[in-house]
């Protein structure tokens, strides 16, 4: 069974994102409309792909980070 959890952050500058996916070698992707996860879509302002994960982690325009590792 798969379970969506929702975090509440406070993202003030997603090239700081960016950039520390970078550093770590994490695929990001700023500015993705559309995020696939298990339950269905989200609109994300950007998001990044942890590696053995089937599903991105989306990082919404409110600061709120949706994820489903599934």
């Amino acid at each position: 069974m798969s379970h969506i959890a929702t975090v509440k952050v406070k993202l003030k500058d997603l090239a700081v994102l960016a950039e520390v996916c970078g550093d770590l070698g994490v695929p990001y992707d700023l500015g993705q409309p559309e995020v696939r996860l298990y339950s269905g879509t989200v609109k994300a302002a950007a998001c990044f792909h942890l590696k053995g994960w089937l599903y991105p982690v989306a990082v919404l325009r409110d600061g709120t980070v949706n994820f489903d590792n599934y």
